[in-house]
């Protein structure tokens, strides 16, 4: 099945040519008042179309290109879950072991869960916590440590593998699991084992890279009055880095457009990029495939699969995650 991926800001005609993006993604910036943005199209395996449009904060004149950095938030999850997948590849870990096995300090509100929560169940929103549950504590200046051990704290909406509700903080539940394993930080086996591989030169992760990378680059707050909408830069802490950085295993990547087809090329070839095998075919398929319906109409079927929503209608399919961060 020819696999179709969707990570950029805008959707798209399928039936657009290389030639109509230009104009599709200036006449969307223009209608939602987008002060920059980035598209890139790839098509077997090849990158067709690469372009920046807008400037960098309002104002600037600096002009948003292919190798503008950008925080892709939540499109950071299915990173750390193919990491996870690179270690049942070397046989350190499978999906359905329980993450005490691994994490003996591991606690949250229902003991029995916390014996019984397989790391499949990090990457699929279906610990039976709250939808969001934790997303905002680190705002309140707390660092994952903290957020880890306030898990046994939050009492659980659902039982265990029942309900999809979307969280953040399960992954770092997944990134001391693979630093357990590994011996190494999320950071570093991100560099080591996709970053560098793929030639995503320009990727980095959590606050840090993100105002060393930026150059410029500047979120902006949008908000409607009188009917018109209006965006202006968010400044020192409106930004919200810190934030990011404690939920970086699900939302603390930067990159840019260019560096992301890269991440495109290794999922639309099944693992392999340049002749290199990065992961099996198997644990590309495992990753792709959808196991918990998140939303249902009578023509369209949304389900999500390890980090990766998978949306089926009657025409097509296509992989897809959104990415949030505060501008």
């Amino acid at each position: 099945m020819k696999k179709h991926f969707l990570l950029t800001l805008f959707l798209f005609p399928a039936f657009l040519g290389a030639q109509d993006f230009a104009p599709y993604a200036q006449q969307v910036a223009k209608e939602w008042n987008i002060t920059g943005s980035a598209l890139a199209v790839i098509k077997n395996d090849s990158i067709v179309f690469v372009q920046g449009f807008g400037e960098k904060r309002n104002g600037s004149g600096l002009p948003v290109d292919g190798n503008t950095v950008f925080q892709i938030g939540s499109v950071s999850k299915s990173f750390t879950a193919t990491l996870m997948a690179m270690l049942v590849d070397d046989g350190l870990v499978n999906w359905n072991d329980p993450v005490k096995w691994y994490l003996p300090d591991f606690a949250l509100y229902d003991p029995w869960v916390t014996e019984n929560l397989e790391v499949r169940d990090l990457f699929l929103h279906r610990s039976g916590l709250p939808g969001q549950a934790g997303t905002y504590i680190p705002c309140l200046g707390y660092d994952r440590d903290d957020v880890y051990r306030m898990l046994k704290f939050i009492p659980p909406a659902n039982s265990v593998r029942t309900t999809y509700g979307y969280n953040n903080v399960m992954f770092i539940v997944a990134q001391k699991i693979i630093e357990a394993l590994t011996g190494k930080s999320w950071e570093e086996n991100l560099q080591e084992r996709i970053f560098t591989p793929l030639g995503m030169h320009n990727t980095s992760t959590n606050e840090s890279g993100f105002l060393a990378a930026a150059g410029g680059n500047t979120p902006h707050e949008t908000t409607v009055r009188e009917g018109k909408i209006h965006t202006v830069p968010m400044e020192g802490e409106e930004q919200a880095l810190h934030w990011l950085t404690v939920i970086g295993p699900a939302g603390g990547i930067n990159s840019t457009v260019t560096d992301m087809m890269q991440w495109c090329r290794l999922h639309l070839s099944n693992g392999v990029v340049d002749g290199d095998t990065l992961l099996s075919a198997a644990q590309m398929n495992y990753l792709h495939t959808g196991q918990l319906i998140t939303s249902q109409t009578d023509t369209k079927t949304n389900i999500y699969a390890p980090c990766w929503f998978v949306e089926q209608n009657n025409r097509y399919r296509v992989w897809f995650h959104t990415g949030t961060t505060w501008g």
